[in-house]
């Protein structure tokens, strides 16, 4: 029996062998980041929940509640280690490549198993964020593959799944909602059975009432109504509308992503994912007499997706619009010509092996600059004993460790204030931040947390009158908030390679210096 007849065969068992070696990889990459904005931000807000501050409120969670309960549970397993994130994004990313694989083996046959998990893993092989889009991702493959039209508790709980992702990723409603609604006028007109609607509805809504009456009684609804404004700022700061992206978003995959295929061999199966997706959803909607309601419903939502994949990055692309790989299958399986098959099927492995090839870790650049040679672990600070960073980012969250600690045993102080796009700074203080938006930084544009929390600067300017907040910024944040600091000197710089050639500055009160001082 030769070596395509035994992967045949055995097509489940090498898929889930290919499985578990790119999620050893995935935990092992993430593990070697230091990015104390996107890991940080996540890995705190988990830490938050745990010290049970209130969501919404005294959090800021600009992606949901429930994602950050879920690395919060994760933790508590791990022990407080940032590992617990890299494996909570792991597990649902591959999770659901896992289910997307056996949804292309239902709509065709059991060799599109391997073939779905095969392209999946070689055009996007480790998450590059702990982001909550692979966790929604995972829920959103559920739904789809428990729906099942004639059976009423399948239904129910598909809808139950489909609301779980709009509370894992809140922005993903924006696409789900009216694809709920189009499923549903869909479901009635073609089978007249309202009964059908209603279970599919009712396991829905009940997630959501669950989230609505807990941030009544917790009286945070209204909190809540001003996080769905934040998409809406970062448009505002790209000065550019909904419309404009999604031309552009066209524009790109018809005239650019063809031709980008040795620098970005990723973006061209996404191609092929939208072009079978709209010709299907066409075909099914208008051509076909006897309709199938779950190729229209992937198609729907695989189209739809574009909402929140529309800036073309890929981590988000490879957790939207991925969920219609199946349908290529489905189409390509009922070609009569093996000859018009074999030749899709070469086009597709072979890009997705040259993907591969020549970026086996994805279009990552934080893992292609990673230094293997001169990264190592330390047991030093149990949040991060399993992570192999570079000496400059060890010695960094040791001084911020050893600081924090001089100050917060030696001073009365209340607070500590981060102006610096490093979240890991509040993780490791023993003092309470001041903050909701937990860092500052250039991407969500610097004045971003004093837009969100317009009360921001008197707090911090009273605690500063106080002498009852310190202040970690980098060189200019301070003036560019316009903050005061009388009474206050530069206690420490911290320098990083990551921040260009700038520093970071610790501020603290006189008084408080004067005792440290007084104790050396």
């Amino acid at each position: 029996m030769n070596l395509i007849h035994l992967v045949k065969k055995y097509n489940i068992l090498v898929g889930l062998s290919i499985i578990i070696l790119f999620f050893d990889l995935s935990i092992n990459t993430l593990t070697y980041i230091f990015d104390g904005g996107h890991h940080g931000s996540i890995f705190l807000n988990a830490l938050n929940i745990i010290e049970g501050k209130v969501p919404y409120k005294e959090i800021f969670l600009q992606y949901g509640y429930l994602n950050a309960l879920i690395n919060a549970f994760f933790l508590i397993i791990f022990d407080y280690d940032i590992v617990a994130i890299y494996f909570s994004t792991s597990f649902f990313y591959f999770g659901s490549i896992i289910i997307l694989s056996l949804i292309s083996k239902d709509l065709g046959n059991k060799n599109f198993f391997l073939l779905t998990i095969i392209i999946c893993v070689f055009n996007h092989p480790v998450p590059e964020f702990p982001w909550p889009n692979y966790t929604a991702f995972f829920f959103l493959t559920l739904f789809f593959y428990i729906f099942k039209i004639k059976k009423k508790k399948n239904l129910f709980f598909s809808g139950f799944f489909l609301a779980i992702t709009c509370l894992v990723r809140e922005n993903f409603y924006y696409f789900i909602l009216p694809s709920f609604v189009f499923i549903n006028f869909c479901i009635y007109f073609f089978y007249k059975q309202f009964n059908k609607n209603f279970f599919l509805l009712f396991g829905f809504c009940l997630p959501i009432l669950f989230l609505f009456l807990y941030l009544y009684i917790n009286n945070i609804f209204l909190i809540w109504l001003d996080y769905q404004k934040i998409p809406f700022v970062y448009l505002d700061k790209y000065e550019l509308n909904f419309f404009d992206f999604l031309k552009n978003f066209i524009t790109f995959f018809l005239y650019e992503a063809p031709f980008l295929i040795a620098t970005n061999p990723q973006y061209f199966i996404i191609n092929l994912i939208l072009f079978f997706n709209f010709y299907t959803l066409i075909e099914q909607l208008f051509f076909k007499s006897v309709k199938n309601i779950n190729i229209i419903i992937i198609s729907t939502l695989c189209l739809s997706s574009i909402v929140v994949s529309i800036n073309l990055e890929l981590f988000r692309l490879y957790t939207s619009v991925l969920i219609g790989l199946p349908v290529i299958f489905y189409k390509l399986n009922q070609l009569s010509s093996n000859n018009t098959k074999f030749i899709y099927f070469f086009i597709i492995i072979f890009i997705s092996t040259f993907s591969f090839f020549y970026f086996p870790k994805g279009n990552v650049k934080s893992f292609d600059n990673i230094d293997y040679k001169k990264s190592y672990s330390l047991n030093k600070i149990n949040f991060f004993k399993s992570q192999k960073w570079q000496e400059d980012k060890w010695n960094f969250v040791f001084k911020i460790k050893k600081i924090d600690e001089i100050i917060s045993n030696n001073c009365d102080i209340s607070y500590v204030l981060n102006l610096t796009p490093n979240a890991f700074i509040l993780a490791l203080s023993n003092l309470p931040k001041i903050q909701l938006v937990p860092l500052f930084n250039e991407h969500l544009d610097r004045k971003f947390p004093i837009i969100f929390q317009k009360n921001l600067i008197n707090q911090i300017q009273d605690e500063i009158t106080k002498q009852n907040i310190y202040i970690y910024s980098m060189e200019n944040n301070v003036q560019l908030l316009n903050i005061d600091l009388p009474n206050y000197k530069l206690f420490d710089k911290l320098d990083i390679s990551d921040y260009k050639g700038t520093q970071v500055r610790i501020f603290v009160p006189t008084k408080c210096l004067n005792k440290i001082y007084e104790k050396k």
